[in-house]
């Protein structure tokens, strides 16, 4: 009669495929399903020799940092690369015990954690990248047996959509944020929030603008702007994108008292923001640009990181940026203007450009960015 797999086993492999904390939870419950001592699910690159990660139950952490410093080649994983995904190999179907004893894999994995034997599948490939998984047992808990490789057979189709749907979960989120990454290199402050008007995001420049004390102000997970009249304007903006309205421009009072800031609050629809509404779930709804003052003048750094010009050029470079002639570059930086002119040509060789306007249209453009 076949040893049954518990439903709740299934659902537990299913939820750590999104919530990955649990998978020392459910390696634990299919190693106690095949009386062995604990296992282990990890994921790594073939061409780069090197572990992305690794899930275990009741295992040395320690073992991990050895393994992935000396032995992720070793007796058992030359054979189990060349096994196809799904395979159920044992141990002592590669390499009888008393071959494996006096090792070095043995001496420094194994005999430390008093393991010897392993049941060993490989649950996903693709490129260079594979996943396996290993349940381990002490010298008592004896040999694997065919109705071991029974159990495992009904577990790992679960082990291989979970893990193939983790993937593209973490795909998805790796991806999701990079874009808020982007949403980094600007200069001007972005918040994105759900239809709460909780916060999701805040990119680099909002927070600084917080920092400084204004004009916004990012308080217990919520926007709000330093003024009060203010701050009334944007949430009133904000309420109208929450009930399906236009966002619109809020004047904002900066910590000086000059009125030179602004907020656009554009509204963020998508196909899904009903359906994850619906379901409870937090959506980005809204989005707030924020522009305090002008941008921040260009860099003699950066223009020498992005165009490889030497520190007099970029000096240059940064000057003509601000929209200033030749005659007032030369003023500034104490140089003649036929010096002037000689790194313009330069300059604009590097960059690609055929005239000082393009360049100056291009610099101005890279005042929008934080690099």
């Amino acid at each position: 009669m076949q040893q049954p797999v518990p439903d709740t086993l299934i659902d537990l492999i299913y939820d750590a495929a999104t919530e990955a904390a649990l998978w020392p939870q459910a390696i634990a419950a299919i190693a106690d399903l095949l009386g062995s001592e604990g296992g282990v699910l990890f994921g790594l690159s073939v061409a780069r020799n090197r572990v992305h990660f690794a899930y275990d139950a009741r295992l040395d952490p320690e073992s991990h940092r050895v393994h992935e410093q000396r032995h992720i080649q070793n007796v058992w994983s030359r054979v189990m690369m060349h096994k196809p995904a799904g395979s159920i190999v044992f141990s002592d179907e590669i390499l009888p015990e008393a071959d494996l004893v006096g090792t070095e894999f043995w001496h420094d994995i194994l005999r430390p954690q008093g393991l010897i034997r392993n049941a060993m599948v490989p649950v996903t490939r693709s490129g260079h990248f594979q996943s396996a998984f290993n349940i381990l047992r002490t010298p008592g808990q004896g040999p694997f047996a065919e109705r071991d490789r029974a159990v495992l057979g009904r577990i790992v189709p679960h082990l291989k959509r979970a893990m193939q749907l983790q993937l593209r979960v973490e795909a998805h989120e790796a991806l999701a944020g990079a874009q808020f990454a982007v949403l980094d290199c600007l200069a001007m402050g972005v918040v994105v929030l759900d239809r709460a008007g909780a916060v999701l995001f805040a990119n680099e420049a909002a927070r600084a603008l917080h920092a400084a004390g204004g004009p916004i102000l990012l308080k217990d997970g919520t926007l709000t702007a330093l003024v009060p009249g203010d701050a009334a304007a944007l949430h009133a903006r904000l309420r109208a994108v929450a009930e399906g309205r236009a966002g619109g421009a809020v004047r904002l009072t900066d910590p000086g008292g000059a009125r030179t800031a602004f907020a656009l609050v554009a509204p963020l629809r998508g196909r899904m923001a009903g359906i994850l509404d619906d379901e409870g779930l937090r959506c980005a709804a809204a989005a707030v640009f924020v522009s305090a003052g002008p941008p921040p003048p260009a860099d003699p750094r950066t223009m020498m990181r992005l165009y490889d010009l030497t520190p007099a050029e970029a000096r240059v470079a940064a000057e003509l940026a601000q929209g200033r002639s030749y005659a007032a570059i030369a003023g500034s930086l104490g140089i003649s203007i036929n010096t002037v002119k000689t790194h313009m040509r330069r300059i604009l060789a590097k960059a690609g450009v055929e005239r000082p306007a393009e360049f100056a249209s291009l610099a101005a453009t890279l005042q929008l960015v934080r690099l």
